[in-house]
């Protein structure tokens, strides 16, 4: 979306039909991509090792109230089929 890369593909398509022009796989890797600086970089990894965190967390949770919810159904068709 950037218009820096916008331009660069602009100038290093080719093809014969100015509608569809061609980028081959080397102007792709070729390709400049900003990055933000490194300590910005840190503060997205540290966001996102917290996030993995909480979703470890919650995956403990759902598993542990699936076992629950097992346990219970159990117990509720005993109960009824023990009457």
């Amino acid at each position: 979306m950037s218009i820096y890369t916008r331009k660069y593909f602009q100038t290093n398509a080719s093809g014969a039909q100015k509608n569809m022009p061609k980028i081959n796989q080397p102007i792709v890797l070729n390709t400049m991509i900003a990055l933000p600086p490194l300590e910005e970089q840190n503060a997205i990894l540290k966001k996102i090792e917290n996030l993995y965190s909480i979703c470890d967390e919650l995956d403990t949770q759902i598993n542990s109230s699936k076992t629950n919810s097992q346990t219970l159904i159990q117990a509720v068709l005993k109960e009824a089929f023990e009457k």
